[in-house]
């Protein structure tokens, strides 16, 4: 290291009053104005000697944000500012481990501005004048972003609305789809955990939604009813055998977890049931417990609910989540306006994890930069995102080409399941990348998919439930007058009997000796 040596003899100078400087070797004396000179001369030499290791540790911090290694690229920039504390670069590197970005030009993708952030802060106060221009650029259109989010995304989600839940995938391959008309179409894997059918929808009417999960196919009717194909790992579902579920009524939501099926009302209640487990008593009794406590939780104006793997989750009208695993909990998120498992949607358009314990082994949490997002779906491990110019984006596992979405337009609704992403577009037509072992792509030939009207389904219903009572009043109508046939046939048969037998006619009585009046009735014959 460089230090302070005197000009004569080389020795240590030691600082005296009025910034005199003398040498404890010889005793020269050195000016107040020589000592600043070789101030200046040592901070320069060291200057430049450490260029050389800073320019390196930021090349392998650079490294390890792109690696999405953030310890050990926060630990680089780091090493630079114990070297440097005013290196303006370090400070936007250590802001770029602290948000979870590859390079600093994703900067200008935040969510929100970064204007309070401690590191933004710092290398605004050390950069220099064009560093400090560009840094603030990068707040700049973030502003403008979160300002035209602002404009477009109600209107982009008020678009799609007509869409919710016209296509459903499962992590068990299985792709269900709704119709304009409410009838339903379903591929792929038609088994649940032993039985067949979960595909077998061919016969629904009058559906506007559908949920579908390992052991389950769900339809939410116009009526706000729902119905259910399912069996579990015991054959047996206690709301399959009991009718349990088909007797939920007013149901705007249905969520399945691993073990549970809960409805949510229009009231911001719950209903809900569970796996019956007959080998496992004391398990089945847990589980009920446990729904207990899920759908106990009330007054909380839910409009939306959802499962990720045993967490409960609902979304309040106010944009925050209540969660349940064990008891009621309210999240840290708010401006919330859609969930799917362990995802949800803000306001602004942005994505966020609301289960924190999700692991990032396939890049499946990598969604920080996404912007105008309207829509979300989670898959196995992968992330789906529909944008608000009709574009998909996602993240995460990609080895079955799940991902594989950046050439898709027009798109208004989304699913992922396992291993395959599913997307309907704006002319109905559906299209799907991923595994296709069951099948659950073959969808290309579907055709008039979502925008279901509820109201039209309604009005259809009830035109149908007037054209049944119209028919049942007819038929009604028929069977009284084939009754009166069928008696009147045999009043005449039985008169003719009678009339043989020489009794009267009409009653079956005896006739006058003189005369052929009935002794009973007085009716001539």
């Amino acid at each position: 290291m460089a230090v302070l040596a005197c000009d004569v003899c080389g020795g240590k100078l030691v600082m005296g009053t009025g910034g005199i400087a003398v040498c404890d070797s010889c005793g020269m004396e050195h000016s107040k104005d020589r000592m600043q000179e070789k101030v200046q001369e040592i901070k320069g030499t060291v200057t430049v000697s450490n260029i050389a290791g800073i320019e390196s540790l930021m090349k392998r911090g650079r490294l390890a944000l792109e690696d999405s290694d953030w310890k050990q690229a926060d630990d680089y920039f780091g090493k630079v500012l114990d070297i440097d504390s005013e290196y303006a670069a370090a400070y936007i590197g250590k802001l770029c481990t602290e948000l979870k970005l590859k390079n600093e030009t994703e900067i200008a993708n935040y969510k929100e501005s970064v204007t309070s952030i401690s590191n933004y802060k710092k290398a605004l106060r050390f950069a220099n004048a064009d560093y400090r221009t560009k840094l603030e650029e990068y707040d700049r259109i973030i502003c403008k972003s979160l300002e035209e989010a602002k404009r477009i995304l109600p209107k982009a989600r008020e678009r799609i609305a007509k869409y919710k839940g016209c296509i459903a995938a499962t992590s068990s391959n299985r792709t269900i789809g709704v119709k304009t008309d409410g009838t339903v179409v379903a591929v792929g894997n038609n088994k649940g955990y032993s039985d067949e059918g979960l595909c077998d929808v061919q016969t629904w009417k009058n559906v506007v939604s559908v949920y579908t999960n390992f052991g389950i196919t769900v339809g939410l009717k116009a009526d706000n009813t729902i119905i259910v194909i399912s069996k579990d790992k015991y054959d047996n579902y206690d709301y399959y055998d009991n009718k349990k579920v088909f007797n939920w009524q007013d149901i705007i939501d249905v969520a399945k977890g691993e073990s549970y099926l809960v409805g949510l009302r229009s009231d911001g209640n719950l209903v809900g049931s569970c796996e019956y487990m007959p080998n496992n008593k004391y398990e089945y009794e847990h589980r009920k417990r446990r729904l207990g406590g899920i759908t106990s939780i009330l007054g909380e104006d839910f409009v939306a609910i959802n499962f990720s793997d045993k967490t409960f989750y609902g979304l309040k009208e106010d944009g925050t989540i209540i969660s349940f695993f064990t008891e009621r909990e309210k999240t840290k998120w708010t401006n919330i306006v859609a969930i799917d498992d362990w995802l949800a949607l803000k306001a602004d358009g942005t994505v966020v994890p609301i289960d924190s314990s999700v692991q990032n082994s396939y890049s499946e949490c990598f969604f920080n930069d996404w912007r105008d997002i309207v829509a979300i779906a989670a898959g196995g491990s992968h992330v789906v995102g529909l944008k608000a110019d009709g574009k998909v984006v996602a993240t995460g596992k990609n080895d079955d080409d799940q991902c594989n979405t950046s050439g898709w337009r027009d798109i208004v609704a989304i699913a992922a399941g396992y291993s395959h992403t599913v997307g309907v577009k704006a002319d109905g037509t559906v299209v799907a990348v991923g595994d296709n072992k069951y099948g659950q792509c073959d969808v290309s030939n579907w055709r008039n998919i979502g925008g279901v009207s509820k109201e039209q389904l309604i009005q259809e219903m009830e035109k149908q439930r007037k054209q049944e009572q119209e028919a049942k009043r007819r038929q009604e109508e028929e069977q009284q007058r084939h009754r009166k046939e069928q008696e009147e046939q045999r009043r005449i048969e039985q008169s003719k009997q009678w009339k043989e037998q020489g009794l009267c006619q009409y009653c079956g009585g005896k006739l006058s000796l003189l005369g052929r009046k009935c002794k009973s009735c007085g009716k001539e014959n």
